[in-house]
């Protein structure tokens, strides 16, 4: 048996499938980009095309063989992610399609198992974002780039050139400073037994999950637990940023701008470059010893959003795990699809639903308009326990009687 390859760390490999001579001239193109970028780092930028440049008769052992070859030797492998790729990595194609991606696309899958899928060798790059979708499920969780402008290219090459790579000398962190909880923090809430006690505990440093989703339908009470959040996380100096993507945040560089913009203490060489550098965000989430929370809300508006969701569930949301101090609240009608992410094993999923019980209003009813509490039957008659409903027609009573409004 042949004996195996040993990979060369100034080797870097473009695995891709000729899907057509126009997909093929792409990828020349951010080859040769590449090649100018890191070959002044004594790195060597591998691609079929210009091995054949350079041997017009092709590689002695076939190209079959050279391109397992490459797979096996490469220090970095970049993936051009396309769905003929994909197919030839999950093995769909009929026999005998697309041999030369085969042959790479097996030796990658094969040695991505073996690591339990954990590798920092290979990356995906999406010249057309439309294949984001037929990314396979086992690879979901890499981080992924689509270089349509120059940032993300700088990022592309900072990950092949390994700027900002963690010392391998051993140290040890520092602590993560979490506050003093305050037990007698009064929310405003009628209910909630399960959901507030989980915010709660986010601050406390020992929640186990650190994204909390929060779905519902309208009039649900999504936006009181996000604001008793956001207060909580004041009263305790928390710095939060808010992102409420029914206020216009639409793409990638607006959330950077309210990242940067909200987060300026915390990510202060992020914002210092204009938000232009999204591995600044993550090494300097990664650097925290402070908690911050990051509210996402009406998060049903990024799910039409392909780019903007990507961009959130498969790189920013993916950081969780290694930034310990980054709380997320994500708040809407619809939520991530939580068996497409690597983030899974961090969250805490809770589905609003209206509050029924007078025991659970009567609290809420006292704090707010005690001379009412003999109306609420008729509250919950009228209102179904829905929240949004019961504090709007509390609302118009209190009007009516010359009172001012509920907080």
């Amino acid at each position: 048996m042949a004996a195996r390859l040993s990979k060369s760390v100034s080797k870097v490999f473009l695995s891709y499938r000729h899907e057509s001579q126009a997909h093929c001239a792409q990828v020349r193109v951010l080859a040769e980009r590449l090649r100018t970028a890191v070959q002044s780092e004594g790195r060597e930028l591998v691609l079929d095309q210009f091995y054949q440049d350079e041997h017009p008769g092709g590689p002695p052992e076939g190209w079959n063989r050279w391109s397992a070859n490459q797979a096996e030797q490469a220090g970095k492998i970049v993936i051009i992610g396309t769905g003929g790729w994909f197919r030839c990595f999950e093995q769909t194609d009929p026999p005998g399609v697309g041999l030369g991606a085969a042959c790479e696309a097996q030796v990658i899958y094969n040695e991505l198992y073996a690591a339990k899928w954990v590798t920092d060798r290979h990356r995906v790059v999406f010249l057309d974002p439309a294949f984001t979708s037929a990314l396979p499920k086992v690879i979901s969780h890499l981080h992924y780039f689509i270089p349509s402008d120059d940032h993300i290219f700088g990022q592309l090459v900072d990950w092949l050139l390994d700027r900002g790579a963690p010392s391998t000398a051993p140290t040890t962190p520092a602590p993560i400073a979490w506050p003093t909880p305050i037990p007698d923090f009064k929310t405003g809430l009628a209910d909630r037994l399960d959901e507030w006690p989980a915010i709660a505990e986010l601050f406390s440093g020992k929640a186990t999950k650190r994204v909390l989703l929060l779905e519902g339908p309208t009039n649900h009470g999504k936006s009181v637990l996000v604001r008793a959040a956001a207060e909580y996380a004041r009263a305790l100096d928390v710095p939060v940023a808010t992102l409420d993507f029914k206020g216009g945040l639409r793409s990638r560089d607006d959330v950077f701008g309210a990242l940067a913009l909200e987060l300026k203490t915390q990510v202060p060489e992020f914002y210092r470059q204009g938000a232009s550098r999204p591995i600044l965000l993550r090494q300097e989430l990664r650097a925290l010893r402070e908690p911050v929370l990051v509210i996402l809300d009406t998060y049903e508006k990024v799910c039409d959003l392909a780019e903007l969701s990507d961009w959130i569930e498969h790189q920013f949301l993916t950081e969780v795990p290694n930034c310990p101090a980054l709380l997320v609240v994500i708040a809407g009608q619809k939520m991530p699809d939580l068996a497409k992410v690597a983030w899974r094993d961090h969250t805490q999923h809770f589905e609003l639903g209206p509050i029924p019980e007078r025991r659970h209003w009567e609290a809420w009813l006292q704090q707010h308009s005690p001379e009412l509490l003999s109306h609420l039957e008729t509250l919950l008659l009228l209102t179904r326990g829905h929240p949004g409903n019961m504090r709007a027609n509390l609302d118009t009573i209190r009007a009516s009687l010359g009172l001012a409004a509920t907080r």
